[in-house]
């Protein structure tokens, strides 16, 4: 008996309890026992029980599975349950997997409902799966310390731009014979070059021309019994041939222009383990970089200068987690776009950790966009338009926004399900509480200094603090060190205004987006805002302020106003967002000015871009999240990801080219280019 699945997922049918393939005219796994399959043929010969008996459970040990086709996520949750038996205290799987065509949840569980040992697990993935749409997606399973990788795109392009380095391989997918591209040269070629030493493999097929491209790029192979009818399997190890063991930052003649060797990770001067950090701020960035590390078994020492957590821009009432949707694929949309994707599977994640309940400063049950803005309703249709979009949006009438919001609404817009509002302050405290997290309130960092062994003295207000590495993640604040003093930090003034709530008003459930944006109602009173001014500096608030931001919600919403009995302020915030020239974040390493400088000015500045250049010298173990605007929420989530995989190394959660367009030295390259030494433009 067949029957299909989700009318989304056109290319899947059920033969009784197994999914099949339509378009590859295959079932995803053995009708007789998928999970017994997976054990057999990607755990056992992959030696995966063997090897994780004798990893040591110390802070930044990792192994990382790297698998071509996700499908059903049964490979994943097989070696998820192996890795839980050992109980881990620090050390960290990552699992970094690429599916083309991604499943929903749904279609998920019905494929692990017969498999009862992994149910408990099948159930966290599919709460948080993330939505089918291209890109990298990043989950991460705090209390099993495992670390879930997808890469939503073909296999072979998907590894070409990954850096990382893979300890076991699950090469799986349909047969060869009906599923070439994930059985070709690109393919492999990328899994030898993303290959630890001595990296193994398994797979369940033995076919010729399989075993035969393996060994060409540098794997011996051996075949096996395979599972239950199949008479054989293969596995193997990269040889010393094929491994590509040389060490980029090694390379005595340096590296092209093309490979961008000033913002590739350098390999460590020293052999020192990272064991305790300080992180330097404690609003949204330093909060969750101190969790990201704190979740990975380092310890973290936080020192915020205020008297409290979340003081500067972070202690605004309300904050959305959002994303502007848009067709154009630049580096900055893609790392906004991912930022969101990651928030929405992380966030239920922190406040559950925490003990915070939804309703208790936050909710994400989705936020109303209303069109107000003509280039904006044009982007976003556009958007809509395209493959996918309907799993992050969805158009709605004027007449649906007024329903969902309650009150009369003349203007058509949309429905991005999963978003909400939250307490930044909420946040911060949820991101802290970990038992791995110190906190030191007014406790302001003056200076730094490296030591001998690669780690930092931090002179402080509360006196020496030592740490062997350290994250300033303090807003503005960030450029007054001497090793940072380089960044270029945009100060941007804007005003939040408070309306008290009536009995009317407060049956608002959603949060709406307009050219500003309106709360629900949170401890008596609706948020709406805010002003964007970057040449005021004045720090009061202002009736002035008040006024535009109440004629901005009257103008998209008057039927909201027109619930309340009195439209005038009740309170007010001045906060002062830290943006960069590009309006991207810095994040990673902290560049060293007079190396960039001496290893890039001559010849970057002649447009000599046939020569070699060396990697980009950074500060060892001193790293940045700054610059994250008016999107901290989403952003600085992300980016503590990004800079535990600069700290602690594993997969990034980004492609390479969002990772270069981060990085704290882009702004010195682009002057050097334009032979300039001034830091920023």
């Amino acid at each position: 008996m067949t029957e299909p699945s989700d009318p989304k997922i056109d290319f899947l049918q059920w033969q009784e309890d197994t999914p099949y393939s339509l378009r590859s005219q295959d079932i995803y796994y053995s009708r007789q026992n998928g999970l017994a399959e997976s054990r057999h043929v990607f755990l056992d010969h992959n030696q995966l029980a063997a090897r994780w008996a004798a990893l040591k459970d110390e802070p930044g040990v990792q192994f990382t599975i790297g698998e071509t086709g996700f499908g059903t996520g049964l490979n994943f949750l097989a070696a998820w349950h192996l890795w839980n038996q050992f109980g881990f205290k620090c050390a960290y799987l990552n699992y970094v997997s690429a599916e083309k065509n991604p499943l929903t949840p749904d279609v998920l569980a019905r494929a692990h409902r017969a498999f009862s040992e992994i149910g408990a697990l099948s159930e966290q993935l599919c709460q948080i799966l993330p939505p089918p749409y291209p890109g990298f997606h990043r989950r991460v399973f705090a209390n099993e310390r495992v670390c879930l990788t997808l890469l939503h795109d073909d296999a072979a392009s998907a590894f070409s731009t990954l850096s990382t380095k893979v300890d076991a391989w699950f090469l799986d997918g349909f047969a060869p014979s009906r599923n070439p591209e994930l059985w070709s040269v690109p393919l492999f070629r990328a899994v030898a070059d993303c290959s630890a030493p001595n990296a193994t493999f398994a797979t369940f097929t033995s076919a010729s021309q399989v075993r035969q491209l393996l060994q060409d790029v540098g794997f011996n192979v051996a075949k096996h019994k395979g599972y239950a009818h199949k008479r054989e399997m293969c596995s193997g190890t990269l040889t010393l041939a094929g491994q590509n063991t040389e060490n980029p930052s090694a390379n005595k003649t340096g590296l092209p222009v093309s490979a961008a060797p000033w913002f590739i990770k350098r390999a460590p001067d020293c052999d020192t383990p990272i064991r305790n950090v300080t992180v330097i701020g404690a609003g949204l960035a330093g909060s969750a970089a101190a969790s990201a590390l704190a979740l990975r078994g380092l310890n973290v020492t936080v020192l915020e200068a205020e008297q409290d957590i979340a003081s500067a821009t972070s202690g605004n009432p309300i904050g959305l987690s959002f994303v502007r949707l848009s067709t154009h694929t630049s580096a900055q949309n893609r790392y906004y776009l991912q930022a969101y994707l990651y928030a929405l599977g992380a966030l239920t994640g922190v406040f559950a950790r925490a003990g915070i309940a939804e309703g208790d400063g936050w909710r994400l049950n989705g936020i109303l966009r209303v069109f107000d803005d003509a280039d904006e309703k044009r982007e976003l249709e556009a958007f809509m338009a395209t493959p996918q979009a309907s799993y992050l949006v969805q158009a709605l009438s004027a007449e649906q926004l007024s329903e969902r919001a309650g009150f009369p609404i003349a203007l058509p817009g949309a429905w991005q399900p999963g978003s909400g509002w939250m307490n930044p302050a909420t946040v911060c405290r949820a991101l802290l509480a970990h038992p791995n997290i110190r906190v030191h309130k007014a406790t302001a960092a003056h200076c730094l200094a490296a030591t001998d062994v690669g780690g930092w003295t931090l002179t402080t207000s509360q006196g020496l603090i030592s740490a062997d590495a350290v994250v300033i993640a303090n807003g503005h604040s960030a450029s007054e060190f001497q090793q940072t003093a380089h960044l270029d930090l945009r100060r941007v003034r804007g005003q939040v205004t408070k309306l008290a709530a009536t009995p009317a008003s407060s049956k608002l459930q959603h949060a709406i987006n307009y050219r500003g944006y309106l709360t629900p109602a949170w401890q008596g009173t609706h948020t709406i805002g805010a002003t964007y001014h970057p040449k005021r500096a004045d720090t009061e608030v202002c009736s002035a302020d008040h006024e535009e931001n109440i004629a901005h919600l009257n103008s998209a919403l008057p039927g909201f106003l027109a619930q309340n009995e009195s439209q005038a302020a009740c309170g007010g915030r001045v906060a002062f967002r830290c943006g960069s020239p590009d309006y991207l974040p810095y994040v990673g390493p902290a560049p060293i000015v007079a190396r960039y400088i001496a290893d890039y000015q001559d010849g970057l500045g002649k447009g000599q871009l046939k020569r070699l250049y060396p990697i980009g010298t950074c500060y060892p173990n001193l790293y940045i999240s700054a610059a994250h605007g008016s999107r901290g929420i989403t952003s600085s989530l992300f980016a503590a990801e990004i800079i535990a995989y600069w700290m602690l190394g594993g997969p990034p959660p980004v492609d390479t080219e969002t990772l270069h367009a981060l990085h704290p030295a882009r702004f010195l390259i682009r002057n050097l280019r334009r032979r300039s030494t001034t830091p920023a433009e």
